[in-house]
């Protein structure tokens, strides 16, 4: 059966359909299982561009954020939704991105954080939003966002197993059941994986720059020459930060700045995270950022002009790394 008509296909058609595909093909590895239901039950848009200079195009659930007060407005937004299959496309107040994946990521990242202090730490058994948390939760998963590791395994043995779970679990169950993920874990018992990810994995200076590949011009151009002095202040102003001597940044926050997300999404990224190098025309080496193709941006210095000091280039890049509107461009 094609991807498309297994699209097409009603909710409970499809979990019974890939519950018994990945049954008797022997799927055990919750990532492909994962990849295989985000196949079969996203709609509308691709979820993200496969190539820099490429775009998508499709039907979106477009929702409208403030930052300022992101839990009111994600409710509202996501409890106005009607088919949550549809590919979430996000608009924060007064800013111009346009969302090919790198808004949606860094929403799913920040309304998390929102939820896991405002709603886990502690509990608020007698809130009616557990339905809506557990719906972000379920597009989270299903949407490349970063899975809901401050649940604590006794919640989510309620949540996934109980026979009588408590109030808001029972709402929380409701909500991830929106898109079927109780079943599918109960059906495929590998992606229980999903809600009991572990610790998350560390970000380490050796794991950033690993990941971010610099593209260099031709050995021996003078543009060679300008890029590696600002890369190599980039890497001491990195360890700075490993060492924890740039204030609130941290190596967490340059990976969201530039990918939309503080950790490697579960299913990996779609184009690799890349870092490149351009000139200027205004007098700043504030580093910019596209989060829907994962690309870090360092202003290099042009010919005859030299970089700032450590201590100024570095309070750009903290400035930079501090704002999320300069990770949207």
């Amino acid at each position: 059966m094609s991807t498309d008509m297994l699209r097409s296909m009603q909710l409970e058609e499809i979990l019974k359909y890939a519950i018994r595909y990945c049954n008797e093909n022997n799927m055990e590895n919750p990532v492909d299982v994962l990849r295989y239901i985000q196949c079969i039950l996203v709609q509308g848009r691709p979820l993200d561009i496969e190539a820099i200079d490429s775009t998508i195009e499709g039907e979106t659930n477009y929702v409208v954020i403030d930052r300022h007060n992101i839990l009111e407005s994600s409710f509202e937004e996501i409890r106005a939704l009607e088919n949550l299959r549809l590919t979430l496309e996000v608009q924060f107040y007064e800013e111009s991105a346009v969302d090919l994946g790198g808004p949606r990521k860094e929403f799913f990242g920040t309304i998390l954080r929102a939820i896991a202090d405002n709603y886990f730490e502690p509990i608020r058994p007698w809130s009616d939003d557990y339905e809506t948390i557990g719906q972000i939760i379920a597009l989270s998963i299903l949407q490349n966002g970063p899975l809901p590791s401050f649940l604590t395994p006794e919640i989510c043995d309620d949540l996934l197993y109980g026979d009588s779970p408590r109030s808001f679990v029972k709402d929380l169950r409701k909500g991830i059941n929106a898109l079927g993920l109780q079943e599918l874990v109960l059906g495929i018992p590998c992606l229980k994986f999903l809600f009991y990810p572990g610790t998350p994995k560390p970000v380490t200076l050796k794991a950033v720059t690993n990941l971010f590949t610099p593209e260099f011009s031709p050995e021996g151009s003078n543009s060679r020459s300008q890029e590696t002095k600002v890369f190599m202040r980039f890497i001491k102003y990195l360890r700075e930060v490993a060492g924890g001597r740039r204030g609130q940044v941290t190596l967490r926050k340059i990976l969201e700045f530039a990918t939309g997300s503080d950790e490697e999404p579960i299913l990996g990224y779609r184009i690799k995270p890349s870092l490149v190098f351009v000139t200027n025309s205004l007098p700043s080496f504030i580093p910019m950022s596209n989060t829907c193709i994962n690309r870090l941006t360092l202003v290099k210095a042009t010919n005859g002009e030299s970089l700032p000091t450590d201590d100024v280039l570095f309070n750009l890049f903290d400035y930079a790394f501090s704002n999320n509107y300069f990770g949207l461009q």
